[in-house]
């Protein structure tokens, strides 16, 4: 009888506390899986955001390189002088800057005098020439010695630009500006590994590469794009991950029992309960004399203890930033952390297996490549002789 009221009892509980344990389940999972997307989205904004960087940076480089050109600078030397005549002038500058930029995916160029005049355009309006940009903030800054990046927009399009100086034989002063610019595109995301799409204001702008089909759900703004045309953004979509186990179980379960069954379950639990509480009561003289069964003691994991490292002096290689860019993004698409992570002891570590690989290997170089490995981000050395 004892063990009869007992089983009533344990019965009742633990059908009351299916039903409830069974609703808080669900919750908590769908609360779990919210904060890992969250987490992953954080990560993605972070890469974008080091990526814009490290775009600006290559486009000023291009553009120095360009305005370092000995025969483009020896024409705007001529143009000093009073010595070139402004038609010959241009289509001397339009031929040689074509040369330079062929292959290079950039949309718009032009050179200006020291005045901040037009003296040549190739990509947009190459026939159009002789007028003052003098107002713009980009090439002033251009033309007092700094490289800066922004935007441009004309004709309905928005440019990625940067403004660097042209220098002359007399270091005091520059001869003009060089100003350089290519379309806005989503090269950014295939970088990320997902889609995205640059909107102003909210709207869609058009950019190289448009006319994809819009991918289905909500988008998310991912980095704001600083500069003159106010409302900038890059937005995309990012992928869903894959539904834990559990989480799908507890969906099943929660979908497979109407509002109806559940009402009925917890009546019938309720019922159950209190059977067993009357029924309890009886023996409850007995069940108080029952040996209580040992309480084991708890057992305390020791934790590891964390060593600090000091950290390396940055490295100015010019290689290193884009493999720790590259090693960054695809931390993100494997849904790694970047907690503990700085350029610093990235650039630390790699230089470390360098010389070790040189020194076992005796080998000529190192080239280093971030490949994907059971899940993880990871980096590749390879010797060459």
């Amino acid at each position: 009888m004892t063990w009869t009221r007992l089983w009533l009892l344990l019965l009742s509980i633990g059908v009351l506390g299916l039903l409830l344990g069974g609703g808080l389940l669900v919750q908590d999972l769908e609360r779990d899986e919210s904060k890992g997307r969250a987490a992953q989205l954080a990560l993605q904004k972070q890469a974008a955001e080091l990526w814009l960087r490290i775009e600006a940076n290559q486009l000023i480089e291009q553009a120095t390189a360009i305005g370092s050109d000995r025969i483009l600078l020896s024409s705007l030397e001529a143009h000093e002088r009073g010595l070139a005549e402004p038609a010959v002038l241009r289509q001397s500058i339009q031929k040689r800057l074509r040369r330079l930029t062929d292959g290079q995916g950039l949309g718009l160029l032009l050179v200006t005098s020291r005045e901040g005049t037009v003296l040549a355009r190739v990509g947009l309006d190459e026939d159009r020439h002789g007028d003052s940009l003098a107002g713009w903030p980009l090439l002033q800054h251009g033309l007092r010695g700094y490289r800066l990046d922004d935007l441009y927009e004309q004709g309905g399009q928005l440019f990625e630009v940067v403004a660097v100086p042209l220098p002359t034989l007399q270091p005091e002063r520059y001869a003009g500006a060089l100003v350089l610019g290519r379309l806005l595109d989503e090269q950014l995301g295939v970088r990320l590994g997902l889609p995205v799409e640059w909107r102003r204001d909210g709207q869609p702008v058009p950019t190289a590469g448009t006319g994809r089909a819009t991918p289905r759900g909500e988008a998310v703004r991912l980095v704001q794009r600083p500069g003159s045309v106010p409302g900038v953004a890059l937005w995309g979509w990012p992928p869903e991950g894959p539904v834990p186990l559990r989480v799908r179980l507890a969906r099943g379960v929660a979908a497979g029992l109407p509002a109806p069954w559940l009402l009925r379950g917890a009546l019938v639990s309720g019922l159950l309960l209190v059977m067993g509480l009357l029924l309890a009561g009886v023996d409850r003289a007995r069940l108080s004399r029952a040996p209580a069964p040992p309480t084991p003691s708890p057992v305390v994991p020791s934790l590891p203890v964390a060593s600090a490292a000091e950290p390396s002096p940055p490295w100015t290689s010019e290689e290193l930033p884009k493999l720790y860019a590259d090693f960054v993004v695809t931390r993100v698409r494997c849904g790694e952390s970047l907690g503990g992570l700085s350029f610093e002891t990235f650039c630390d570590e790699v230089l470390g297996s360098q010389a070790r690989i040189r020194s076992e290997h005796l080998c000529r170089e190192v080239q280093f490549r971030v490949v994907v490995k059971a899940g993880r981000a990871t980096v590749r050395a390879t010797p060459v002789w």
